[in-house]
């Protein structure tokens, strides 16, 4: 058998001086014996080839699948096995070797294999210590499959509610503007030309027609909060924050007008009616003005409206 094995830089000045050729890498042919063959590989033409290198635990993640009695799937488990493999780092001699010395270190390193042997794990070691843990994983595992199911039956029934309300949303929208759109808002919106502003322009008025008679709040502006003009100041340099709020309180015309516009609309249980202030506050000046205004969000099929009107 052939055996290989590597020479440091002082092995090869001993391999010069005893009359070899210095090179790192090495070869001598010597007798097989069982204790050589152990650690050795037998090429397919029966040649057999010893390399010394350390022996050396190696790292390989594993999926191994385990089945038990009254249960209608598998249990996966991920695994961390350790393999022995003889091919690790090369041992660096410092003298040629002969065949005395090639047994001797091949003493030591199949020592070394035997305390890998001893600390790999591999399958059938894996899988005999987590047999005693099988009942509960797969009472873990069949729980977690019947959460899951559950979850995923949950999701398509909404997903499917969705879908359906979507659809009756879009028949309630076409039913709104073929009968209140114009003559041409109608034949825009079947060839699919109808703006979005225009859209909601109709369903708007529809789904707010029973507050038709109460004016809707208009926004403030700036002229209407800065007064630099009365002090002389330059309105160009006036910068006016607007906040609103949920009003806390109302006088008897504004709850007026709050109670009247609750009353009329339609869709009760789906809509939502505030009073509200606003407020614009000039930064030069100091001017202020404030505007309440009554807000209507109704929701209709997953869509949300909102109109406001001044009171």
């Amino acid at each position: 058998m052939i055996v290989e094995y590597r020479l440091n830089e002082v092995g090869r000045k001993q391999a010069l001086l005893s009359g070899g050729n210095g090179k790192q890498w090495q070869t001598i042919e010597i007798k097989p014996t069982a204790e050589l063959l152990r650690m050795a590989t037998v090429e397919c033409n029966g040649e057999a080839k010893l390399q010394l290198r350390v022996p050396c635990l190696q790292k390989s993640s594993s999926t191994i699948e385990f089945e038990l009695e009254g249960y209608d799937f598998l249990l996966r488990k991920d695994v961390e096995l350790l393999y022995v493999s003889r091919f690790g780092d090369w041992v660096d001699f410092s003298a040629p070797l002969d065949e005395q010395g090639v047994l001797e270190k091949v003493r030591e390193l199949n020592v070394m294999y035997d305390d890998c042997i001893q600390r790999s794990r591999g399958e059938k070691k894996a899988r005999e210590e987590i047999e005693p843990e099988l009942p509960r994983l797969f009472a873990e595992a069949r729980e977690l499959a019947i959460k899951k199911a559950a979850e995923q039956e949950k999701a398509e029934q909404e997903k499917k509610a969705l879908e359906q309300q979507e659809n009756d949303y879009l028949n309630f929208k076409d039913t709104i503007i073929n009968f209140n759109g114009t003559v041409s808002q109608v034949e825009r919106y079947a060839a699919g030309l109808l703006s979005s502003a225009e859209t909601e322009k109709i369903l708007e008025d529809h789904i707010f027609g029973p507050l038709s008679r109460f004016p809707e709040y208009e926004l403030m502006n700036n002229s209407e909060v800065c007064k630099c003009a009365l002090y002389g100041l330059d309105p160009d340099e006036c910068k006016v924050k607007y906040s609103s709020w949920a009003a806390e309180e109302a006088d008897d015309e504004e709850f007026t007008v709050f109670k009247a516009i609750k009353g009329l609309i339609p869709q009760a249980k789906q809509a939502k009616v505030q009073l509200r202030v606003h407020e614009g506050v000039a930064s030069q000046c100091g001017g202020r003005k404030e505007k309440r205004g009554v807000m209507v969000n109704i929701e209709i099929l997953g869509h949300k409206f909102s109109r406001e009107y001044a009171c």
